[in-house]
């Protein structure tokens, strides 16, 4: 039986160091995936959170306008643009929360379809400005948030 030269025991060497750096690379992408996907979810939750904050918890600020458009009482013209901005800012959050994570996004829709049916006039706001959004975030709009809609 011949022995292994060298050069052979080298070359076996490296060829195991290669493969030994290809299982830690393997790992460390693994390791990168989770903590992208964690940060996408918090991203996600602090998006649903914001908006929570200026609906529910924003009191004097637009869960007052909110509240006056809910009862039918006339608003200023200020007030008005105040609440169409507040409505804009809601609808770029869900278009982003769209782009960033479907998923996500779909795991949010009972959210988003609370808000449609508690901002006072949000589903016409929506409307007027379909045509200017992504076509895939209006038919995602369409066919999980606004289909479920009373």
């Amino acid at each position: 039986m011949k022995r292994p030269d060298l050069s052979q025991s080298i070359t076996i060497l490296a060829n195991i160091g290669v493969i030994a750096g290809i299982v830690f690379l393997g790992y460390e992408l693994r390791q990168n995936n989770d903590e992208l996907q964690s940060q996408t979810r918090t991203n996600m939750y602090q998006m649903q959170a914001e908006i929570q904050r200026d609906v529910f918890t924003n009191a004097g600020g637009v869960t007052d306008l909110v509240m006056k458009a809910a009862q039918g009482q006339e608003l200023t013209l200020t007030e008005l643009n105040r609440l169409n901005a507040f409505r804009g800012y809601v609808l770029r959050t869900f278009e982003f929360m769209f782009k960033e994570d479907l998923a996500g996004a779909r795991d949010s829709s009972a959210f988003m379809v609370l808000i449609f049916e508690n901002i006072p006039d949000f589903l016409e706001f929506y409307e007027q400005r379909k045509d200017s959004q992504d076509p895939d975030f209006v038919r995602f709009l369409e066919q999980e948030i606004i289909s479920q809609l009373n």
